[in-house]
C-alpha cells in the first residue's frame, strides 16, 4: 500500500470516494428495485440473492435486507444466508422506489463501551434467571460475575 501523503492528494482522494460512493448508492438502489420488481413478476429471487452477493465488504447489507423485506415478498433466512420467496406478502414498488435501503434503515449511532454499565446489565439479566430451568445461569458463576462490581 502507498500512502497518500500531500493533503491536495488526500483531498482529492475524499471527493473521489464521496462522488464514487454517491454513484455506487443509487446503482445498488437501483438495481435491488429492479431485483424487487423482477420478484413481483416471475417470483424469483436469485437477482436479489445475487445482488446480496456482490455488495462490496462494509456495504450496510442488513439495510438492504430490512429494506427488502418491507417492500419485497421476501424474507431473508439466516439459516441459509438468502432471501425466500413469501407469496403471502405484497410488494410496494413505488414505497422502495421512494426510500433507499440505508435511508430506511439507517447506520446505529456508534456508542463506545462502557464495561461497568455492561456488567451491571448483565448481572441484572443473570440475576433474574439464577437457577432457571430454561437458562444455564449457575449461581456460582453468577456470585462471580456479581463480585466484579460490588
Amino acid at each position: 500500500m502507498k500512502l497518500i501523503t500531500d493533503v491536495k492528494a488526500i483531498d482529492l482522494a475524499i471527493k473521489s470516494i464521496q462522488s464514487r460512493g454517491s454513484k455506487l448508492s443509487k446503482d445498488i438502489h437501483v438495481t435491488a428495485v429492479s431485483c424487487l420488481n423482477h420478484i413481483e413478476k416471475h417470483g424469483d429471487i436469485t437477482l436479489l440473492n445475487r445482488l446480496m452477493a456482490a455488495l462490496p465488504a462494509g456495504w450496510r447489507a442488513n439495510a438492504l435486507k430490512a429494506w427488502a423485506e418491507e417492500f419485497g415478498k421476501v424474507n431473508y433466512d439466516n439459516t441459509q444466508k438468502a432471501f425466500v420467496y413469501d407469496k403471502a406478502k405484497t410488494s410496494n414498488i413505488e414505497g422502495a422506489i421512494s426510500v433507499t435501503p440505508e435511508d430506511f434503515k439507517p447506520e446505529p449511532e456508534y456508542k463506545p463501551l462502557d464495561l461497568e454499565a455492561a456488567i451491571k446489565a448483565l448481572i441484572k439479566k443473570a440475576g433474574e434467571r439464577v437457577n432457571s430451568e430454561n437458562d444455564n445461569v449457575p449461581e456460582e458463576l453468577f456470585n462471580k460475575l456479581n463480585s466484579l462490581v460490588a
